[in-house]
């Protein structure tokens, strides 16, 4: 009897195409394929995989090849960067800005391609140090204001490493902005904590070309952790810039006075429910309603001025309740501020009992 030897498929496949001459060919990713190889094939120090089909690439204008590096930056896709850039039909410099004013580095940087952005300033000279030129709110920023605005201190450190010429954490965009007031209006209060640890303090107390503070760039985008981190910081080290009753000396507006030019009375509300709960009286020590300008207004009578003054609104309460105040109404142990934050009272009309 003869014993049987199993076959393996493959072996058996194998045989049967040599045996009728066949070739076995193995299928290969196209280069115009959106996704890129898992095993990366490269030319020199660049990956040339999920590449554009050069067929494509040939009927590109400059104006679309250079939207298409942009696109590129803001996805993290190096092959289609560096292929648009070696073409020799368009042969622009890979610091060329678009249309906001922002460079390839702008555009990775607030993507978070930080590798990256290093790896194309080594190995393509990708410029560091160039700001952005249009914008209202982010005209003149550099990339380390773009990553103060991500809160990623592990990117501000390896940017610094690099030691670049003009590349330093004191750079200022054209409102006269450090890096740290972007942290504060995205309520990046670890960056700015880690900051402080690592280069000092002195940066806190930077004011910009209107004189305002950090206090100024947490309040207005409601960032109120960072804006009582920062109150605590001026309060240990005695500094008026970070204080409660600081002022400017171009008008003499007040914190409550910005507040009320923004039209952001819910923040109003919070910082006076702070002030009243707030373990650390200190923080609000200076905390007034009656504070002055050079105007000699108010934040009340500036609330007046802008036409920020109805009933209906949370403004008309905290007028009536002042003026209660001044009056010398008597309040029982919690006072009408706290009832007028936490349940809207407009006004203290006695419906819910906060004075008598």
């Amino acid at each position: 009897m003869k014993k049987i030897v199993p076959v393996s498929p493959l072996l058996l496949l194998f045989c049967l195409c040599t045996t009728h001459g066949a070739t076995i060919e193995v299928a290969s990713v196209s280069s115009s394929s959106p996704h890129p190889d898992t095993t990366p094939q490269t030319s020199g120090s660049l990956a040339k995989q999920g590449t554009i089909d050069l067929q494509e690439l040939a009927h590109f204008s400059e104006a679309h090849a250079k939207k298409q590096f942009f696109a590129s930056a803001e996805r993290g896709e190096e092959a289609i960067m560096c292929q648009v850039l070696d073409d020799e039909k368009f042969k622009f410099d890979i610091n060329v800005m678009d249309e906001e004013g922002s460079t390839a580095a702008h555009i990775l940087t607030r993507a978070g391609h930080i590798d990256l952005l290093i790896k194309l300033h080594k190995e393509k000279k990708l410029s560091l140090t160039s700001k952005k030129l249009k914008g209202n709110a982010t005209k003149g920023a550099s990339i380390l204001h773009w990553v103060a605005y991500n809160g990623d201190f592990k990117a501000l450190k390896r940017l610094m490493d690099l030691r670049v010429n003009g590349l330093s954490v004191e750079l200022v965009d054209y409102m006269g902005n450090n890096i740290l007031f972007y942290a504060a209006r995205e309520e990046k209060t670890e960056f700015i904590i880690k900051f402080c640890e690592h280069y000092g303090k002195e940066l806190l107390f930077a004011q910009n070309n209107q004189q305002e503070t950090l206090l100024f760039a947490a309040l207005g985008s409601q960032s109120l952790n960072t804006f009582y981190t920062l109150l605590d910081y001026g309060t240990k080290d005695c500094r008026k810039e970070l204080s409660i009753d600081y002022k400017k000396e171009m008008d003499g507006s007040g914190i409550l006075h910005f507040l009320v030019r923004i039209n952001n009375t819910g923040t109003i509300h919070e910082i006076f429910l702070s002030a009243q709960n707030s373990n650390n009286k200190d923080l609000f020590e200076g905390l007034d309603i009656n504070t002055t300008d050079n105007n000699g207004w108010t934040p009340l009578d500036l609330a007046d001025h802008l036409n920020i003054k109805s009933r209906n609104d949370m403004w008309g309460g905290m007028r009536y309740c002042i003026e209660n105040r001044l009056r010398g109404k008597r309040y029982r142990q919690r006072s009408c501020w706290y009832y007028l934050c936490c349940y809207g009272c407009y006004g203290c009309c006695g419906c819910c009992g906060c004075c008598e």
